[in-house]
């Protein structure tokens, strides 16, 4: 129901126009009125009318006074003056201002509800574009913040490269480039009495004020109770400086105000981008230790125990043999089209994101890149041995696209499948 709000210095006009239109059953709420625009206008301030209707001339402040302080101040009110006066300036000056009817005295009631049903729908045409532009401003943001969090894995993940995540960083709006990094997984686990979706909805709101209070840091939801930490800074001593001064305080606060355990796994501080999914595997791994000490507490294994483990492993080089497992099984596996780091990560038995940092620290490069570079080096040995067409290649190296991988194909070799076979021919 739109409020309507009238200035008139005419007592009998005001009373006219207030009385005899059926304010309700025409769907309209009448708000008040005043006879000069200065005694209107704290008023109309206080009543924040949709629509309003004043005369022109009036003392102490006219029409074209009030209606250029109302489009100032609430320009959403839209305005209709009443004129006794047939002169092109006034209209002409009520245009300039915004004002959207210039009716001429004498009109009948009819006439007016004709003007204020039109006016009504104009703003509900303006409220309906508004909505729907609003609509897709949320969608566009939700994308967004859908293709930020997906960035956020690949790059925990390690499966973009440097040059891939700066420029996917740019494209969305994130600024990723400092000279430290340090990943931090938190989980929340409810006592088992107060195990609810609300309780988890309540304690990652209270996470996420908390977060957006910290600068240089980025954070994703890895699951319903899981949140991953991505800090940057310039400063190292900033970074090592979180755990006692953020972290523990965090874990404290949330502990106490939420029926839960709070779980955190930090990990190690990295220099290079690529360093992120390192950090991310360590803090993975961190959590899950975190998380069996505990449950029980007679588990007796230190930090300096783990680090002496990692090295160990290192020195039996397992990572490298766990690596080769890896490229062996995707030489003998890279024509599957479902082949991805989870079901080789699989193969050889550990969790998908240590696996990727693994193979990006060991190899220099991400799975990713892997897996394609020997599905298009399969490609390129066809195109040049057989005379299969193009589509049954790309199937028989992997791919269930071949548009995809014709453009897969270009972008490593800098030619089209076709080209780079009349190349090969000569």
């Amino acid at each position: 129901m739109k409020k309507v709000f009238l200035i008139d210095d005419e007592i009998l006009i005001r009373e006219g126009i207030r009385n005899h239109i059926a304010w309700h059953n025409e769907g309209f709420n009448f708000c008040g009125d005043a006879a000069d625009g200065e005694i209107a206008l704290p008023l109309i301030e206080k009543e924040k009318p949709d629509i309003l209707i004043t005369d022109i001339q009036m003392p102490f402040m006219d029409g074209l006074q009030v209606s250029r302080i109302i489009r100032q101040k609430m320009p959403w009110i839209k305005i209709i003056i009443l004129s006794g006066h047939d002169e092109f300036h006034y209209a002409k000056e009520a245009i300039s201002i915004g004002v959207m009817e210039y009716v001429l005295k004498p009109f009948s009631s009819s006439d007016l509800l004709r003007l204020l049903h039109k006016v009504a729908k104009q703003i509900d045409l303006e409220q309906s574009a508004r909505d729907q532009l609003e609509e897709l401003q949320n969608q566009n943001n939700n994308r967004l913040r859908v293709s930020q969090e997906r960035f956020f894995n690949d790059l925990c993940l390690g499966t973009l490269t440097p040059s891939e995540a700066i420029e996917m960083a740019d494209a969305l709006q994130l600024d990723v480039i400092s000279k430290y990094y340090m990943v931090i997984i938190t989980e929340y686990e409810l006592l088992k009495d107060n195990q609810s979706a609300e309780t988890y909805g309540n304690i990652r709101d209270h996470l996420m004020i908390k977060l957006k209070h910290v600068e240089n840091l980025f954070y994703f939801q890895r699951s319903i109770k899981e949140t991953v930490w991505i800090y940057k800074r310039d400063d190292v001593n900033e970074l090592e400086a979180l755990i006692p001064s953020f972290i523990n305080p965090l874990k404290s606060d949330i502990e106490k105000k939420y029926p839960c355990v709070f779980n955190v796994g930090v990990g190690g501080i990295k220099e290079r981008i690529r360093g992120i999914s390192l950090s991310f595997a360590e803090a993975d791994k961190d959590k899950i230790y975190q998380t069996i000490k505990r449950k029980n507490p007679s588990f007796d294994l230190n930090e300096q125990k783990i680090q002496d483990v990692m090295r160990f492993e290192e020195n039996l080089g397992l990572n490298q043999s766990i690596v080769e497992q890896a490229k062996d099984y995707i030489v003998k596996h890279y024509d599957q089209t479902d082949l991805s780091l989870k079901s080789v990560s699989a193969h050889v038995n550990v969790s998908p994101s240590y696996f990727s940092a693994m193979f990006s620290q060991e190899t220099g490069q991400t799975f990713i890149n892997y897996l394609t570079r020997t599905r298009i080096n399969r490609a390129m040995e066809l195109l040049t041995s057989t005379k299969e067409r193009s589509y049954n290649i790309a199937y028989m190296v992997g791919y269930n696209d071949p548009h995809y991988f014709s453009n897969t194909f270009k972008k490593v070799t800098g030619l089209s499948p076709m080209a780079f076979r009349r190349q090969g021919s000569r």
